[in-house]
C-alpha cells in the first residue's frame, strides 16, 4: 500500500514540475532505482531457483529493450 502512495507523489510531482533540469534529475533516480529492484529481484529469483536446484538460463534473466522515442 505505502508503494502506491509513494507512486502517487512522484507522479503528482512530474505533473506539477516546470524545470526539465529537475526532470532529468527525477528520472535519473527513478532509473537508478529500477535498476536497483531489477537487481535485487535477478538475485532473489537466481536464489530461489539454486535453493529449488532448477538451472536458469542467463538470457532468461536479462532486462527487456527499452524502445527510444525515435523508434514506433
Amino acid at each position: 500500500m505505502e508503494d502506491k502512495f509513494w507512486e502517487e507523489k512522484i507522479k503528482r510531482s512530474i505533473e506539477e514540475c516546470n524545470s526539465v533540469s529537475t526532470l532529468k534529475e527525477m528520472a535519473t533516480l527513478l532509473a537508478r532505482i529500477a535498476t536497483q529492484r531489477q537487481g535485487v529481484i535477478r538475485g532473489l529469483v537466481q536464489d530461489m531457483f539454486i535453493f529449488n536446484n532448477v538451472a536458469v538460463e542467463q538470457e532468461d534473466l536479462t532486462n527487456p529493450d527499452i524502445p527510444n522515442g525515435n523508434n514506433p
